[in-house]
């Protein structure tokens, strides 16, 4: 029964990718010619859509707690799996900030590219520069920007230590920083959620999905924080993000 659902939850998310694509890729072109000062509207529409289309197919319930921001903004999170991709998106029209290795994976670095995902790379302080350009290019087009300033995946258990460079570029603009942290539980009866959610490093990719996709739902949280946060110091903007996420943050069931 389980292979089953797998099976079939694959197949909605083949489906649901190459839609997409089709549909986003059609449409930008024709506005490309038609109406250029759509594409941006266009792009915010289908990424939306099809995030809350795949966190349907793959069986996620997302909760809600507290507000998201009602404008563009930069965001920040504590980061547990590649669901939390789906579920920002589903709650927030933005791109990602991501480390410079992911544009260098196969497949998923210039899928990444092409929605816009905004890369660094942390060892060049030259950078900030340019991703602040990138940053305030996405913010003017209606898109948030989110950042996750522990760098990769924790396993749930305590949020990792943030990455003051992956804020440098917030903290030069002087914009205000939103922030949140993200939980994920399985029902009652099913692997814990650290074991068929959280993206442990130790298991392959295909392990991984393949407990997710076995659970008959899980519910995926996401807690707002009440008020943005602001500084010019990256350093101390980074402690003072990091303690308003640990307040919000709650380990994922082991």
């Amino acid at each position: 029964m389980r292979d089953r659902l797998v099976v079939w939850r694959l197949f909605l998310v083949g489906v649901l990718i190459g839609g997409a694509v089709v549909l986003w890729r059609t449409g930008d072109a024709l506005l490309r010619l038609l109406r250029p000062a759509g594409r941006s509207a266009w792009r915010i529409a289908c990424m939306q859509g099809w995030a809350r289309w795949m966190l349907a197919a793959i069986g996620a319930r997302v909760r809600r707690e507290g507000a998201p921001p009602s404008e563009p903004v930069i965001f920040v999170s504590n980061h547990l799996s590649d669901v939390d991709i789906l579920v920002l998106l589903s709650e927030l029209p933005c791109v990602f900030v991501a480390k410079i290795e992911v544009s260098r994976m196969p497949v998923i670095g210039s899928a990444a590219a092409d929605v816009g995902t905004i890369f660094i790379d942390r060892e060049d302080f030259t950078e900030v520069a340019r991703v602040n350009t990138r940053i305030e290019k996405a913010l003017a087009e209606g898109l948030s920007v989110v950042i996750f300033p522990e760098a990769t995946k924790s396993m749930g258990v305590d949020l990792l230590p943030f990455h003051p460079p992956l804020l440098a570029a917030a903290a030069r603009s002087g914009r205000q920083v939103w922030y949140g942290a993200l939980h994920y539980s399985s029902p009652v009866g099913s692997p814990p959620a650290s074991e068929a959610i959280v993206w442990s490093k130790e298991l392959p990719t295909r392990l991984h999905l393949q407990r997710l996709l076995q659970l008959p739902h899980f519910t995926a949280r996401i807690r707002y924080g009440r008020a943005p946060i602001g500084g010019t110091d990256r350093k101390v903007l980074t402690r003072e993000l990091r303690a308003a996420v640990h307040a919000l943050f709650e380990p994922v069931r082991q």
